[in-house]
């Protein structure tokens, strides 16, 4: 069983691939913010230069449930979240072809003293450069960032902004010793190097500080899946 379910994954990810070739690169989109509030009319706008064919559709899967609820041929789509909490927010685009592409993006709505967005960009030698940017809403103490790596890749510490940084067993831990005010920014970047597995990557992060109440941690929001 567990065989058929490793080849059912491999085969997948094959297709998956063969799909970003036909497209020409990956599809990607940009919400209008990361840490929408309740009720807040959200925008999400598909990157068209990213595309390397004419799309038919566009498909959005707005609460993670791997249905598709919105289908529209429209590159530009207004959402409203009910549910406060993290959402990994998915974009299928299908081509005339009738082949397809998705890419999802985590969302953090509902209030939150402080949240963090993680971007890539791939790079020509293969490396994923990652930026983590952390924003604190009111004033915390101990602002600390943690991302569960990729099995078997390489990890280089860019630019910590100060933080005292550990990478052990596939995780990476930053921690930042002072106080942040309302509206003040940690950026934290790292470059990753990938193994000779193959397929989509996923990682996985939190944040976390303290404020007068004690521990806050929240997950991080924005791209978590490389595909290469």
């Amino acid at each position: 069983m567990r065989k058929r379910l490793a080849c059912v994954f491999c085969l997948s990810a094959f297709l998956l691939a063969i799909g970003l070739v036909a497209l020409g690169v990956e599809a990607d989109f940009s919400p209008s913010s990361y840490n929408p509030a309740l009720g807040e009319a959200v925008t999400f706008e598909v990157c068209q230069p990213c595309l390397g064919s004419e799309i038919s559709q566009y498909e959005w899967d707005f609460d993670g449930d791997g249905l598709y609820e919105v289908s529209t041929e429209e590159s530009l789509v207004v959402h409203t979240f009910t549910e406060p909490g993290y959402v990994d927010v998915a974009m299928r685009v299908v081509d005339v072809g009738g082949r397809a592409v998705t890419r999802s993006k985590g969302i953090l709505v509902g209030e939150s003293p402080l949240f963090a967005v993680r971007s890539f960009v791939t790079e020509e030698d293969g490396g994923t450069f990652v930026l983590v940017t952390l924003t604190a809403k009111i004033v915390l103490s101990a602002p600390a960032l943690e991302e569960t790596l990729p099995r078997g890749w390489q990890v280089e510490i860019l630019d910590s902004e100060g933080a005292l940084t550990k990478v052990t067993d596939g995780t990476l831990q930053a921690l930042w010793a002072e106080m942040l005010i309302g509206g003040e920014t940690r950026t934290f970047s790292y470059r990753l190097y990938p193994s000779y597995e193959t397929g989509a990557t996923k990682l996985s992060g939190v944040i976390s500080a303290y404020d007068v109440e004690g521990r806050i941690e929240v997950s991080v929001c924005g791209d978590h899946s490389i595909f290469r």
